[in-house]
């Protein structure tokens, strides 16, 4: 796509995957350092597999590391070590970062590549790709924003459509006044209303019972087989 201007759906695909794959990366983060997972994404090949060849994983961390030292320097001097992996007959990698004056460690292990999280990245990543290389031109009307990087594209665009308008946020909907809570939710002309229906009870009752039940790994296999269909989770 270099050169070629994108808008409409095209571009709208864009900013959604720009955004999923900040909304992992985010959850990646309590546990691994960030910015080695998106190296690993965009310089490297590294998968399930990369982990059985010992000369071919060198290879792919040398390009982290390069890419490290261009994107976040900060995170450097970095240390990996090889861990053999009985159990998949393959390494592990720990890395050892420099995160705020401290030492952080990420493992690159087997289950973290053949996890639904690192699927769902790679395939972002591959999309990603084909938009093109830096630097990106975001315009809207007249106006211009260079971008250096692709995630940066949500940013340009929502700075764009917040230009003139005023936004507010409230914990609830009864700290509205009359007259917003109108405009905002009760209007028939503009509201959406969303049915839902439990047409299965037995299909129901077992969902109530995975979830609110006493089986541990039965709740742990649900959570992580729906995990990426998650949207709008309210704790």
């Amino acid at each position: 796509m270099d050169g070629v201007p994108v808008h409409g759906g095209a571009l709208r695909t864009i900013v959604q995957d720009v955004l999923a794959q900040e909304r992992f990366l985010a959850g990646l983060n309590r546990r691994m350092d960030r910015r080695v997972v998106e190296a690993v994404l965009k310089a490297s090949t590294i998968g399930s597999e990369t982990l059985r060849d010992e000369a071919v994983l060198a290879g792919e961390l040398a390009q982290v590391e390069g890419f490290l030292a261009e994107s976040a320097p900060d995170v450097l001097p970095i240390q990996f070590e090889l861990v053999w992996d009985e159990e998949h007959d393959c390494y592990s990698v720990n890395c050892e970062t420099v995160q705020n004056a401290a030492r952080r460690r990420t493992s690159l292990t087997f289950e973290f590549f053949d996890s639904p999280e690192c699927l769902a990245l790679r395939q972002i990543q591959d999309r990603l790709d084909a938009v093109g290389d830096p630097p990106f031109v975001v315009r809207v009307g007249e106006r211009e924003t260079g971008l250096a990087r692709l995630e940066g594209l949500w940013d340009a665009v929502a700075g764009q459509a917040r230009k003139g308008l005023q936004i507010q946020r409230y914990k609830g909907l009864g700290e509205m006044n009359p007259e917003q809570l109108w405009e905002t939710t009760m209007n028939p002309d503009s509201r959406t209303l969303i049915r839902v229906w439990a047409t299965d009870p037995i299909e129901a009752d077992h969902a109530f019972t995975v979830l609110m039940g006493d089986d541990v790994e039965e709740r742990r296999r649900f959570i992580e087989q729906n995990a990426l269909d998650v949207r709008n989770l309210d704790i």
